[in-house]
C-alpha cells in the first residue's frame, strides 16, 4: 500500500478524553492512567467504535519498556479472541524486509543499487519487459526500489482485482503478474521520470534475491537481514515457508465483509507483499534496522535518501506521527510499522482489514491514524 498524508485532527479526540480521566483521578486521590492502560484503551476502541474493523493488534517500546496488546477476533466465524502475540498478512510493510534485503546484497558485492536492472534480473524476465518497450539498460535498481521506473502496477489495476475474486484459489506466479501490469497497466514515465507506486517493481526485486541467494524469499530475507538473530521468532512468507511453531494464531484479514483468509497468498506473495509476521517482531526489527544491527550506517543513510520530489525513499518512507517525524511503511490488510528516532519510539498495528476507502482519504480511522494516536500517548512534549 501506498504512502499517503493521514489527517488526525479527529483521532484525537479519545486522547483528550483519556487526559481527562488522568487528570480527575489525580485530583480525586485514585491511580492515575499509565501510559499502558491508554494504550489498552485506544485497542480496545478501534474494534468497538468501527463494525469494519475485526481485530487491532499493537506493540510500541520506547527506550526499554514495552507493551503490547489486542482486541477483536481471529475471525467473525469463531469469535475467538485475538492474543497479542497474533500473526497477520504484513502486505506492503514486506518491501522495507525486500529492500533491506537488496541493500545486504549490495554490502556483500553481489550487485549495486545503481546497477541497470536487466544486469541482475533473469533474461525472462528481462525480455518480457523489452517486448513492451521498457529499457531495462536505463532503469536501475535504485529507481525500481524508490517506484520511479516506470513500470506499472499489476496490483492496483480493476482488471487484476476483478481476476483475484473470479478465481481466489488460484496460485499466481511471478511471471503472470509481471504479464499481467504489461497488458494491463499503462508506462507512467521514462526511468527516474517521477514517483508511481509500484508491487510489480517489488516482485522483480524479489526474484533478483532468490536468484543471488539461491533461496526462497522468505528464506533468503531470514538469512541475509538475520532476522534471528534480532529476535523475530514469527516471521516467515505465507504458504511457502513452514509455520513457525512459536507464531501466534493468525488473524483473518477482512474486505468488507469478505473473510480474505481463502484467497490464495499468491496474489500478493513474491515481493510487494507476502510475509507474515506479528506486531512484536515488526517492532524488533525496526528497531534493529534502525540501530544499525541489520546494515552498516552508510547503506541505511542511502536507503532513507529521498529522490528529489519523491515522498517515498527506498522500501520505506517519512511519516509524521504525533510531533514525531517517524520512517517506516503501511500494508494493505491495515499493517503498519514505524521508528520514530527522535524519541526512540517503535510502533507495530494491524487492524486486519483493508480500511474503507472514504474513512481512510478523510483521515477518520487506518493503520497510520491509529499508530498515531499511540505515539501520542508516549510521546514527551
Amino acid at each position: 500500500m501506498k504512502p499517503a498524508k493521514q489527517k488526525t485532527l479527529k483521532t484525537l479526540k479519545p486522547m483528550h478524553a483519556l487526559m481527562f480521566v488522568s487528570v480527575l483521578a489525580s485530583c480525586s486521590g485514585a491511580t492515575p492512567v499509565t501510559p499502558e492502560q491508554q494504550l489498552s484503551s485506544l485497542t480496545q476502541e478501534a474494534i468497538e467504535r468501527r463494525n469494519w474493523v475485526p481485530s487491532a493488534v499493537a506493540s510500541v517500546q520506547w527506550g526499554d519498556k514495552h507493551w503490547s496488546g489486542a482486541a477483536g477476533v481471529v475471525d467473525r466465524a469463531s469469535k475467538t479472541p485475538l492474543p497479542a502475540q497474533a500473526s497477520f498478512r504484513i502486505a506492503s510493510v514486506t518491501k522495507t524486509f525486500v529492500a533491506a534485503s537488496i541493500f545486504k546484497l549490495a554490502e556483500e558485492g553481489k550487485l549495486n543499487i545503481s546497477d541497470a536492472l536487466e544486469t541482475q534480473l533473469s533474461p525472462a524476465f528481462v525480455q518480457v519487459l523489452k517486448e513492451h518497450g521498457y529499457q531495462t539498460d536505463q532503469i536501475t535498481l535504485d529507481q525500481v526500489l524508490t517506484h520511479t521506473s516506470g513500470i506499472p502496477d499489476y496490483a492496483e489495476t480493476e482488471p487484476y482485482f476483478e481476476a483475484v475474486m473470479k478465481a481466489p484459489t488460484h496460485r499466481w506466479t511471478r511471471m503472470e503478474q509481471l504479464k499481467f501490469a504489461m497488458e494491463h497497466a499503462e508506462k507512467v514515465g521514462q526511468p527516474g521520470e517521477k514517483y508511481a507506486y509500484s508491487d510489480t517493481g517489488y516482485i522483480l526485486l524479489g526474484e533478483i534475491i532468490e536468484q543471488k541467494t539461491g533461496l526462497s524469499l522468505g528464506a533468503a530475507i531470514q538469512t541475509l537481514l538475520g532476522l534471528g538473530q534480532l529476535g523475530l521468532t514469527s516471521t516467515w512468507q505465507e504458504s511457502v515457508d513452514p509455520v513457525p511453531a512459536s507464531a501466534g494464531p493468525f488473524a483473518h484479514p477482512y474486505f468488507g465483509e469478505l473473510d480474505a483468509a481463502g484467497l490464495d497468498p499468491s496474489s500478493d506473495l513474491w515481493g510487494g507483499g507476502g510475509l507474515v509476521s506479528s506486531t512484536t517482531d515488526l517492532v524488533k526489527f525496526f528497531r534493529g534496522l534502525f540501530q544499525g544491527k541489520v546494515l552498516s550506517r552508510t547503506s541505511l543513510q542511502q536507503m532513507l535518501t529521498l529522490p528529489e520530489k519523491n515522498p517515498y525513499a527506498h522500501g520505506i518512507y517519512p511519516q509524521r506521527l504525533g510531533h514525531q517525524q517517524c520512517w517506516g511503511h503501511n500494508g494493505f490488510w491495515g499493517s503498519a510499522a514505524f521508528y520514530c528516532p527522535d524519541q526512540d519510539i517503535t510502533v507495530a498495528v494491524s487492524i486486519n482489514a483493508f480500511p474503507p476507502t472514504l474513512a481512510s482519504q478523510l483521515g477518520l480511522f487506518n493503520q497510520t491514524v491509529f499508530a498515531d494516536q499511540l505515539v501520542r500517548v508516549i510521546e514527551k512534549p
